[in-house]
This record gives structure tokens, sequence and C-alpha cells, in this order.
């Protein structure tokens, strides 16, 4: 017995059981038979509420819809719409996955709106995408190349070992000129910088040699923002010679790009396989500290700020 009214597990346990137990047999291809009849639905959204009952220790009569607010559970027909979003993004990331083509093609035409026929999967799809207001072919293949293996780079966080908090802007100017000038004294240094003011997005690449401005999509995170600067950065210079140096102040990128997660973001896919394009060395990427007065990373921040006007949308594609 795992818990009764007066003694047994937490709710935190409890939760945790029922997620890791329970709930996956319910989500086993539960996309598929969500139009299934509500007689039959309401059997499973039994089960998910008695488990509830258990965990908050509630009386029976306690109405269903407190159970899920109570316990932070989501309702299984909500449910089952996030795992169709989620499974049609995994099929769209892959380029020759089967189904693409099938929801692709799909047309609305085929069931209209007043048909007696239940909507198969790819109609879900199209319906559900549509009022996410995503466009399908906007979902950016992710290449299979780097999805177990990881080439090492150099990508690096020297100063990062010293909390930001603990040095002065003017240390930290003397620190920073110490490695660039002694690490680096070799390298064109790039500076890379995203900016996000409300739904505006944008980023920015610095050098003495060239500018790169680009005004990205709406409701970007600051991170891919950052992200798609590096990425700007490494195309321009793919076929110049000589050695570079990219600074970005965003850590979580350089850290996301040194320890890659099979499932990631795509731009840290596009980074990777521009870093194996070149010569090994050609490019190190390093972090250094934002807003501490270093002057090529407040100009990439100026910059990126800037880049927020501009009239021409960037595309991530």
């Amino acid at each position: 017995v795992l818990a009764v009214n007066r003694w047994g597990a937490d709710l935190v346990s409890l939760r945790r059981l029922y997620i890791s137990l329970i709930r996956p047999k319910l989500d086993y291809a539960c996309f598929l038979y969500s139009t299934a009849a509500r007689s039959h639905l309401i059997k499973l959204d039994r089960i998910q509420f008695a488990a509830l009952r258990i965990m908050l220790g509630v009386l029976k009569c306690t109405p269903t819809y407190k159970l899920e607010i109570e316990a932070n559970i989501m309702p299984l027909e909500l449910r089952r719409n996030l795992l169709l979003t989620r499974y049609t993004c995994r099929i769209f990331t892959i380029k020759n996955h089967p189904l693409r083509h099938q929801v692709l093609t799909y047309s609305p035409t085929l069931f209209p709106k007043n048909s007696p026929h239940l909507l198969p999967v790819t109609g879900r799809i199209f319906s559900q995408f549509q009022t996410l207001n995503i466009s399908l072919p906007s979902l950016q293949p992710a290449s299979m190349t780097y999805r177990y293996f990881f080439p090492q780079f150099p990508i690096l966080c020297s100063l990062s070992s010293v909390p930001k908090s603990d040095v002065s802007p003017a240390n930290w100017n003397r620190m920073f000129l110490d490695l660039k000038n002694s690490v680096y004294s070799d390298c064109t240094a790039i500076y890379t910088d995203g900016s996000v003011q409300g739904q505006n997005c944008g980023c920015a690449v610095w050098s003495s040699e060239f500018t790169i401005l680009a005004h990205l999509p709406c409701n970007l995170s600051i991170y891919t923002a950052e992200l798609y600067a590096i990425y700007c950065a490494l195309k321009f210079i793919s076929a110049s010679p000589g050695k570079y140096v990219i600074f970005s102040d965003s850590l979580s990128s350089i850290k996301a790009l040194q320890n890659p997660l099979p499932a990631t973001n795509y731009l840290i896919t596009w980074i990777l396989q521009e870093l194996n394009k070149m010569p090994f060395k050609k490019v190190t990427l390093e972090w250094l500290p934002s807003h501490v007065g270093i002057a090529g990373n407040e100009e990439a921040d100026r910059l990126a700020r800037q880049s927020l006007k501009l009239s021409t949308v960037t595309k991530l594609s």
C-alpha cells in the first residue's frame, strides 16, 4: 500500500510514481484513438482521476477538474493533442520520414467541416497546426550526423572559472586583453551578440574587418539569437583564409556547443557542421563576460539592438 487517507507517501512521491509508471501506458499511441467515442475515452480519464484522488487524499465527490489543477496534471484530452504535436515536430525533422509527405500533401477539402467522417491523423495534424498558427514546412530538419557522435572542437570558457560579480569591470577588461593578446594574438577577433525587445529579435556580428546584422522572426528566444549570430559568423569566414576567434557572451550557447545533446537545438547542429568543414583550430569559440566595457562586445551589443529596426526579416532556413 502506497498511501491511504491518514498515512503513506507524500504528494510529490505519488505524482512521480504516476507519471513514470501509469501515465506512459495511457500515453502509448494515444493520439491515434483520440477520436474514439467519449464513452470509451472516459474510462481512461477515470484511471487518471482515481490516481489523483490517491495522490491528494481527497473525497470521491471532489470535482475532477479541481483534481487535475491541484496535482498539476494535464487532462488526457489536452495531453493527446500535445503528444500529437510533438510527434509531428519529430516527423518534420527527418526529411525522408514516410509520413512527412502525407502530411504535406493533405487537403482539408477531403473532409469538410460538416462531413460525418472522422478526421484521420493527418487531418488532425493539419487542423492542430492551423490552430497553433504554425507553418509545417517551416519546421527545421535536424541532421542525423551528430546525433550520437560529436567531434571535439576548440570551444572554450577560459574566463568562466571566476564569478562575474567578484571582479570589477576594469579587471575583466584587463583579464580579457591578457587572454586575447597572449592566446589569440595571431587570430582575427570576431564578436557576436543577440538582442530581444518584446517580440522583436535580432543579432549582430562585429569585427574590425566586417559587420553582419540580422533581424530575426518574432518571438524567438535570446538563446536562439545568440546561436544564430555565431552561425552567421562561421558562414561568413568559412571560405576566408587565416585564423579566427569568435567571442560570445552567451555562456549557455557555449556550454551547449561543448556538450551537445542528441535532441538539441537545430542551430547547434548547423554550427557543428560548419566547424566540421573547416581545418582544425582555424576557428576557436570563446566566452567573454557581457556589459563589463569590453569594446568589441559593446559594439556587437549596439549593433544587435540596431538590427531590431531593420525592415527585412531573416528567415532561419
